[in-house]
């Protein structure tokens, strides 16, 4: 890689970084419109995904304490009941590609 490409990758994780820290989330936002330049998607993606999980890792030990955990309880009932579900319906909307016509037909 030459040095455009370095300095890409640098500002790419710079504002990606800023715009976290002012929000909270939006690292990938960020960090892809500029890294896509300089990377191929194959490379940025999961380059931008373990960078925003590092990232928002580093806030949890600050925010453990004020997590009431009796709320999250629904959340985390709902969360283990739908996604393999829908990992299933995205399984079976895969195999069949009439479904995706007919719902892309306006």
């Amino acid at each position: 890689m030459d040095t455009p490409v370095y300095v890409l990758l640098l500002l790419g994780a710079l504002a990606g970084g800023f715009v976290s820290g002012l929000a909270g989330f939006g690292t990938a936002l960020m960090a892809l419109g500029i890294w896509l330049y300089a990377l191929p998607p194959s490379l940025a993606v999961p380059l931008v995904l373990i960078c925003s999980v590092v990232g928002q890792t580093t806030t949890l030990p600050s925010m453990w304490r004020s997590f009431d955990f009796t709320l999250i309880w629904p959340f985390l009932i709902g969360g283990l009941a739908g996604v393999p579900l829908g990992t299933m319906l995205v399984a079976h909307a895969i195999r069949t590609p009439s479904s995706w016509r007919s719902a892309c037909s306006c």
